[in-house]
This record gives C-alpha cells, structure tokens and sequence, in this order.
C-alpha cells in the first residue's frame, strides 16, 4: 500500500485498515471497520490520508463538517411527517453511491456543540455500533437500511472535547507531526497526481522544497495555482517563478 510510504505517521492506522481488508477478502463478506478517530494537531495531514485511503480502498468519500451540522437529523434525517423532511447523509450516501461500504468523514469531530436544537452527535451513539447500524432507520424514510459496513472515520484536534460515550465507541489514533521526508513525499506524489491528471508536465525540485513546510491543504493549492500558471505561459516545467507569482514569498510583498 502506497499510502505506507506517503503517510508513514499514520503507519499504524494503515497496518489496522489492511487487516480489516484482509479479513473481508479471505471471508469473502463486505469491509467491516472499527470507527476510526484520528487526533492530531492541524497540519498533520489528516484530510490528506483519508482522501487517499478513500483511493486505495476503491471507495466512495463523503465529508461531513461536524461543526456545521445543528442537529441529529443531518446525519439521520428528518421526520416524514413534515413537508420539508430530508434524508440525513447515511441514507444519502448507501441508496446514491451504490457501495454497501462507503468512507464517512466526520471532519472535527471535537467541534459540536449541543443546543437547543438538539445533539448533532446523537445518530452516532447507533451508527457506530454494527448491532444496532443493521437496522438503522432514517427519519425520512423509517424504512430499516443495513448501515453497519459503512466505513467512519473521525478527525479531531483535542480529544478532551469528545464526550465520553462518543470516544468509547471510536479506536483512537494520535497522529504525531509529520516529519520533513513526510512532508517531502507527500509534495511528490502531489506532482505526480497532477501530471496524470491534467498534463504530462514537470514540476522542478526548487517547487517541491518551497512546498516542503506548507500544510498539505497549502501544497495541493499552491501546485495548482502555479501548473496552471505554466499552461497559461505555454511552459512545459513548472518552476519556482510561476509559484512566486501565485503565491510571492512575504519579504517581496
């Protein structure tokens, strides 16, 4: 698995999704995955792996943004009896994506807040555990879908924030920083993806070291800016002018 090599800090989350896959093929039965939840602090490349496990899983990713959901019925929907009911994003993701094991993101976890409105993380105290996801029921819908292959993974900054009975049903993963060769690898698998995706064009080693100590949220960026920047210009290499010219070094502000 590539992702030993572009992520090693997140090596022993890797070598625990291998097992789990290891185990669905030799049993022949669908992925099933202990919830993941992955602390550390920002900029340790948490989004990066799991849209790249998403890849090598061959699974589809939905990204939920914790912070913004108000209530339990973003993730479980609303009731039918109201005409402006709506199906929360499990229903959503196992009828439209046609995977009986899609990648759930709970992105900053640690960032709900309960109001008057309700808990938003309440869904999760059934969806997390696979007795109960079997016959989960969304509000819309009340029809009983089997939601306990359904692959969550959880991202947070400060564990302390997640309450208790959420925590235990999650294993917990505390990434430490990447190191400089991570962050190095990471840049040039973000130059190879784009030259198999857009053009067969070269980026120059002055780009990859200026990225080096940029998040992976910033490399991503900034590589685009500046390939794009090079098509416009007609150049073949992506160079450290065209970076400077989307993204110029403070000192020359």
């Amino acid at each position: 698995c590539e992702l030993r090599s572009t992520a090693p800090n997140f090596t022993v989350v890797t070598e625990c999704v291998i097992d789990a896959v290891c185990l669905a093929v030799e049993c022949a039965k669908p992925i099933r995955i202990t919830p993941i939840l992955l602390v550390g602090e920002p900029g340790v490349g948490k989004s990066h792996y799991t849209a790249e496990l998403s890849k090598c899983l061959g699974v589809p990713i939905t990204r939920v943004d914790v912070d913004n959901l108000q209530v339990g019925a973003g993730l479980s929907g609303s009731s039918y009896i109201y005409a402006n009911s709506e199906a929360g994003v499990v229903f959503k993701v196992l009828s439209e994506q046609g995977h009986i094991s899609p990648l759930v993101i709970l992105d900053e976890l640690d960032k709900a807040e309960i109001s008057y409105h309700g808990d938003p993380l309440g869904p999760l105290h059934n969806l997390l555990e696979p007795v109960s996801a079997r016959g989960f029921k969304d509000a819309s819908v009340a029809l009983p879908i089997d939601a306990s292959h359904v692959i969550w993974i959880a991202t947070a900054n400060y564990l302390r924030r997640i309450p208790a009975t959420i925590k235990s049903r999650f294993e917990i993963f505390e990434i430490p920083p990447q190191s400089r060769a991570t962050k190095e690898a990471i840049v040039r698998g973000l130059c190879e993806e784009f030259k198999k995706e857009y053009l067969d064009i070269e980026f120059s080693e002055k780009v990859v070291s200026a990225l080096i100590d940029k998040t992976p949220r910033e490399q991503r960026q900034l590589l685009q800016r500046a390939l794009a920047r090079a098509v416009r210009l007609g150049e073949a290499i992506v160079c450290l002018d065209h970076l400077e010219q989307v993204a110029p070094d403070d000192r020359k502000r």
